[in-house]
């Protein structure tokens, strides 16, 4: 005799559950019948299972400006899964800079949503920008009880161009230009002053 034992995708993870078997023989001629009862149990494992969407997957911004992506997560596992996010920086172009929420915990149940925000600065130096990146997160669920157990990682992948002039830097210029300004005045200066003489 064989028992196989299927269980819904949603049933809770490592928590107790128990069949009851009844097993009955009945009496044939001399041999006396049975009835027996056997309990088996089990205990379903953790399965990680979520759902990263992004509100967008692209923006256009000026250099002065910052890109905010919202990322919906949902919980299609069966426990409660605390979800962690790393950004790649190496895929994050030279004077970039991205930062995200370092993990959510998401409760039980299929529908269980939280949100985090990956913030994007482009390069801010003085001058006409022209510049794109493409930053990729990973994004790695694990059960919330155990972290040492966890799903396979999942990706998300967003873009940013930065179009427009940043004035960034313009501090340092000015000074610089109201000193030759000043320069040139006062030689204009003495230079009429000379010529009267």
């Amino acid at each position: 005799m064989r028992i196989e034992l299927s269980l819904d995708e949603d049933a809770p993870a490592y928590e107790q559950g128990v069949i009851y078997v009844r097993a009955t023989v009945p009496t044939i001629g001399p041999i006396d019948g049975m009835e027996q009862t056997f309990s088996l149990s089990f205990k379903p494992a953790y399965r990680a299972l979520i759902s990263p969407v992004p509100q967008t997957n692209n923006k256009i911004i000026g250099p002065m400006d910052t890109a905010e992506f919202q990322v919906d997560i949902t919980n299609m596992g069966n426990a409660r899964t605390k979800v962690f996010f790393e950004i790649d920086y190496d895929s994050l172009p030279e004077g970039w800079s991205a930062i995200i929420n370092d993990n959510i915990v998401l409760e039980t149940g299929s529908g269980s949503t939280g949100k985090v925000y990956l913030t994007v600065r482009p390069p801010k130096g003085f001058g006409y920008h022209d510049d794109d990146a493409i930053i990729r997160v990973k994004i790695t669920p694990k059960y919330a009880d155990d972290t040492n157990i966890q799903g396979e990682p999942e990706y998300l992948t967003v873009s940013v161009e930065s179009r427009g002039l940043s004035v960034i830097g313009i501090e340092i210029i000015i000074p610089i230009l109201i000193l030759i300004f000043l320069a040139l005045i006062t030689a204009h200066i003495l230079i009429k002053r000379i010529k009267k003489k």
